[in-house]
């Protein structure tokens, strides 16, 4: 490989580590929700960077000199990442024991097992779903990054290896790269719309901002009057991505190009002696900064644990808190474990490495097949904390992909009701079976994060775009409705109305709102008063067609919770504390009026009935997410199976004599 390194393997790059204690920061200071920093995720694209960067520096140079070790290479990957990550983990399953109950401490048993292994990125892509947890709630989500730059590691050696036997030139190399980078950016912003979680978490959409630091590998030193101007532009490309992106922002896509140019043009200004990097708080931060990451989103998860991270001074505790974590960890881990593995051989250091990682990941395994070892703490928390698995047990029945439902039948063999809508329909289509008459079935049609409305095409659904379709399934059953013919079977619709329509009260104020999370042909990119005409007709349109062949009732929006009932429950009385987890009943009118609105709008003119489960839910001030101390609900917003038998009262109105069809048609 015919291309010489400008810089010496050895040389300590001060601009480098302070680049890192700025990452790092910027990282923090995001995940506790500091104000100023809605863009500091973009710390760990700026980490690619710097790793894509002095990977393919030490690669390119050994293969130069002819002595690079593919497993000499890998072994000192392990070595600089796995010592601090295995004490985490071994830490994180000592302290679950004593404060998780079962569901958190066995999920947290599987995540350990997914990072020690380096597979966490693809475990959270594939759990990233409708009824995924919070991120708080995972306390190695983290993790995601340094599994994603260890696949990057074992690959990016084995190409260069094979490239090198090839002799390539200089420009023949560099023409890989570019292309490389660019099929990688090109895969990352056409899915980041398409398919987020994907781009987001997996190697393929995130691997040019490795390859881009890589590329710079190749760039020729310039003058120290074009350095200074090129790192004070990086900052800005790095500054503006932290102070104007947020979470709502897609991402990575080509946004992430600000911070990833940005840090490019640091690194190749290469100015050891800049003030806004060789300083003693970032020269302090950068060394420290692969510990301070990684202790920093447990710090995050337990302060949510304890439901203090909104108050400013647990918040800045947390920080701290954090920072010193990551300081001991580096003196007393990092620093150890490199002295104790420095000049052994091969075969030694692998073992002394394997092992305490084969000793944390037995434990993760075997509580894991243990099931979170649900006799640790007492019953009342367990059983608290299995409510939330307490969901329709009948998975199948619930679709998210294909254009048509399996048709499940709840109860006896006379069809009595069908249900419609989307995952707060599969919550309750159980309680709808129970206040049937006796002989009496209920028919469920439902597709997840899907709303009942016909030509809407969701943009926000956490399914595989490539199979899954909406449009398709609403064009089904109003299909099926018509091919019945009219009938005095009811048609129960029940949706999550209100999700996806940005902020409606926001809106009807004039103040700004998130962008929609559907469309019906042409995407828009505000919620708007437009926005919600379309939604209001479309609304109206569909339920009245649907009224045309049987009776209509649709149900009120159920009332969501500002947090997971079980999960948080469970979390305050394994600490011996009791509280209540409700809403404000003004606030839930409040949220939900416009779609209250539209309803009142197609019982009027299609004479639908309206189905309301505060009555049920609520008293004259809130709403509650549990009763007699147990919750109501599996997470914040579906009722579970114990919280929707308080509205089989309300559903018995659906199977009273029916009004015939034809008297129903004079609402036309």
């Amino acid at each position: 490989m015919s291309t010489e390194l400008s810089v010496a393997k050895s040389a300590f790059r001060a601009d480098i580590n302070g680049l890192r204690g700025y990452a790092v920061l910027t990282v923090v200071l995001f995940h506790f929700g500091v104000a100023g920093f809605d863009g500091g995720f973009v710390g760990v694209d700026i980490f690619f960077v710097i790793s894509g960067f002095l990977m393919t520096s030490i690669i390119v140079g050994r293969l130069n000199q002819q002595r690079f070790s593919l497993l000499g290479f890998y072994l000192s990957r392990a070595q600089r990442i796995l010592p601090a990550l295995i004490v985490l983990c071994g830490l994180l399953i000592f302290l679950g024991w004593y404060i998780l109950p079962a569901p958190e401490y066995e999920r947290l048993a599987a995540h350990v097992a997914y990072s020690l292994t380096f597979l966490s990125n693809i475990e959270y892509y594939l759990e990233a779903g409708y009824f995924d947890v919070e991120s708080e709630q995972k306390w190695l989500l983290h993790t995601w990054s340094l599994s994603l730059e260890w696949q990057f590691y074992m690959l990016l050696p084995l190409i260069l290896w094979g490239l090198s036997a090839l002799r390539l030139s200089r420009w023949t190399l560099i023409g890989i790269f570019v292309l490389g980078t660019l099929a990688s950016l090109c895969a990352s912003v056409f899915l980041t719309d398409k398919n987020p979680s994907m781009a987001f978490y997996l190697l393929h959409t995130r691997a040019w901002e490795l390859l881009f630091g890589g590329l710079l590998v190749f760039a020729p030193r310039i003058r120290e009057i074009e350095a200074r101007w090129l790192e004070w532009f990086g900052f800005a490309l790095m500054g503006y991505a932290v102070l104007f992106m947020d979470e709502n922002s897609s991402w990575p896509g080509w946004r992430a190009l600000f911070p990833v140019v940005g840090a490019s043009c640091v690194l190749v200004a290469r100015r050891q002696q800049s003030l806004l990097t060789n300083n003693v708080l970032m020269q302090w931060l950068g060394g420290s900064s692969y510990s301070i990451y990684l202790y920093h989103w447990p710090v995050v998860v337990f302060l949510g644990y304890l439901t203090v991270l909104e108050v400013h001074l647990w918040l800045w505790l947390g920080v701290v808190t954090s920072v010193l974590l990551g300081w001991l960890s580096f003196n007393l881990v990092e620093n150890t474990s490199r002295r104790w593995l420095s000049h052994r051989r091969l075969i030694s250091s692998f073992v002394k490495l394997a092992v305490p990682a084969a000793v944390v990941l037995a434990a993760a395994v075997c509580v894991h097949r243990l099931q979170g070892a649900n006799w640790r703490l007492p019953d009342a928390v367990e059983l608290i904390a299995a409510e939330a698995e307490n969901g329709n047990p009948r998975n199948e029945c619930h679709v998210n992909r294909g254009a048509s439902s399996p048709s499940c039948r709840y109860g006896g063999d006379q069809i009595g009701a069908v249900i419609v809508g989307d995952s707060h329909a599969d919550a309750v289509v159980n309680a709808l079976a129970v206040a049937a008459p006796e002989g009496t079935g209920v028919i469920q049609w439902t597709y997840s994060a899907c709303k009942t409305m016909e030509g809407v095409v969701m943009t926000s659904h956490p399914h595989d775009p490539s199979t899954y379709d909406c449009k398709a399934f609403n064009h089904w059953v109003m299909n099926e409705v018509k091919a019945q013919g009219v009938t005095n079977v009811p048609l129960v619709i029940v949706n999550r109305s209100t999700s996806g329509l940005g902020r409606p009260g926001d809106i009807l104020r004039g103040l700004d709102a998130r962008k929609p999370g559907f469309h019906f042909g042409e995407p828009y990119n505000t919620a708007d008063m437009a926005f919600l005409k379309d939604v209001q007709e479309k609304m109206v349109e569909t339920s009245c067609k649907f009224a045309q062949f049987r009776p209509l009732y649709l149900m009120r929006p159920i009332p969501e919770m500002p947090a997971n009932v079980p999960i948080t429950m469970s979390r305050w009385l394994a600490m011996g504390k009791k509280g209540e987890i409700s809403l404000d009943l003004d606030a839930y009118r409040q949220h939900h009026a416009f779609i209250w609105s539209v309803q009142d709008e197609i019982a009027a003119r299609c004479g639908a009935k309206i189905l309301d489960p505060l009555p049920y839910l609520c008293d004259a001030e809130r709403c509650y997410g549990s009763k007699n101390d147990i919750p109501l609900y599996f997470d914040d917003d579906h009722l579970s199976e114990y919280g929707n038998r308080l509205l089989v009262e309300m559903f018995r109105e659906v199977f009273a004599p029916a009004v015939s069809h034809k008297q129903l048609s004079q609402f036309e």
